[in-house]
């Protein structure tokens, strides 16, 4: 079967956006150590990618009403690429936190950009590839996790590592990412520019931003937690790769399963699912078990995003793109905010017990997903809000 070029292209931009994000997660524990942080200092400390993200994302709604899907990815991408190569930079905690400001602002602007393109293809070819799509960010992640394990214990240095990989990637999307639509259409709707979540869109903002709270939860902490709570030297990136490795397997069945159960039931059941994941990860005195939970987690969240973003990009009275920012503003500070307020948890009641709030957080995920009612999408049964 002939694989469309564009349908390539997303689901390049997803995986790449993902490699370079989490392949200097697992490095986190070496930086902690390096600035003499605990808990609740890193916790502030990555508090700058939330803020960064949540200061970007509205403006990438903006920017979607004026640019086409190409080009907000290109800008996108290449804030992404070099904030990530400055992290090696950061030689204090003040400056790591500026660093990952710049991160957040990448990120914040990819969640809009990324998740607009894969609609935009989506409309063209048909048919639904949006879980597809996100199945090729989670093996990025993956993949990220595993090259940043890797390069830990091989000692090879953060800086040979994160400026290497931005050069490589960027060279990897001026080639993969040119036949991504040129869409227009979010230019010429009549619908406002900026968008909050309106009462349509607070059903999907919401259950996005537990979702992704937990995703980046999982992701940042998942090494830490490996290392320091379980005396896993060795599996600092195991956590990660199967977590993201869970996300991308259910995600390549991902819009088959919602097609078959529904929206409701994939986000509850996901989430359900997740829950208990990450309570095995909570209750763990091994790191096969937490790694097992890990994976379990992983798998409950896929279904979930997706179904979130293609239900706001169907919301009636908003261009697909402002609908997107709107719930990626809350959807992606959760995810960016996720490890912080993971500090904090950690810092009181210790990082296993944080893990147990996290599978409290999916536990109101499923409860949310009775908000969501059902709309037609591509074919699809999707949902919109009350």
């Amino acid at each position: 079967m002939r694989i469309e070029r564009p349908y390539l292209a997303v689901i390049a931009v997803f995986f790449f956006e993902a490699l370079a994000f989490s392949s200097w997660l697992p490095r986190l524990p070496e930086m902690r150590a390096a600035l003499g942080l605990d808990e609740a200092a890193l916790g502030v400390v990555l508090m700058g990618m939330p803020a960064g993200a949540l200061a970007m994302m509205p403006l990438a709604g903006w920017l979607s009403t004026r640019l086409d899907v190409r080009s907000l990815n290109a800008v996108g991408m290449a804030i992404l690429l070099l904030a990530t190569a400055a992290i090696p930079l950061a030689g204090s905690a003040p400056a790591l936190f500026a660093v990952l400001v710049a991160v957040g602002l990448g990120t914040g602007s990819m969640g809009v950009a990324m998740n607009a393109a894969g609609l935009a293809v989506e409309k063209a070819l048909g048919r639904s590839i949006l879980a597809r799509c996100h199945a090729f960010f989670s093996i990025g992640v993956a993949a990220g996790g595993a090259l940043g394990g890797l390069a830990a214990a091989q000692g090879v240095p953060l800086a040979v590592q994160m400026p290497a990989l931005s050069v490589a990637i960027a060279a990897c999307l001026l080639v993969l990412a040119r036949p991504l639509p040129r869409d227009r259409e979010a230019k010429e709707s009549e619908g406002p520019r900026f968008a909050l979540p309106t009462r349509a869109l607070l059903p999907p903002a919401l259950i996005a931003f537990f979702c992704l709270l937990s995703e980046g939860a999982a992701l940042d902490w998942s090494a830490i937690h490996l290392r320091d709570g379980l005396g896993a030297q060795a599996l600092v990136g195991a956590g990660v790769v199967a977590f993201g490795g869970a996300m991308a397997l259910a995600r390549f069945f991902g819009d088959a399963i919602s097609s078959r159960l529904g929206a409701v039931a994939t986000v509850a059941w996901g989430a359900v699912l997740a829950g208990c994941g990450f309570a095995s990860v909570a209750l763990a005195t091994s790191a096969p078990v937490a790694i097992a939970g890990f994976a379990l987690a992983g798998l409950g969240i896929a279904g979930i995003v997706p179904i979130a973003f293609r239900t706001a990009g169907a919301t009636p009275g908003l261009a697909p793109g402002v609908s997107v920012a709107a719930v990626s503003t809350i959807g992606y500070v959760g995810f960016l905010a996720g490890p912080s307020v993971m500090g904090f948890i950690g810092e009181l009641i210790g990082l296993a017990a944080a893990f147990g709030a996290v599978a409290g957080a999916m536990a109101v995920v499923a409860i949310l997903s009775a908000r969501l009612r059902v709309r037609e999408v591509g074919g699809q049964a999707s949902r919109t809000g009350p």
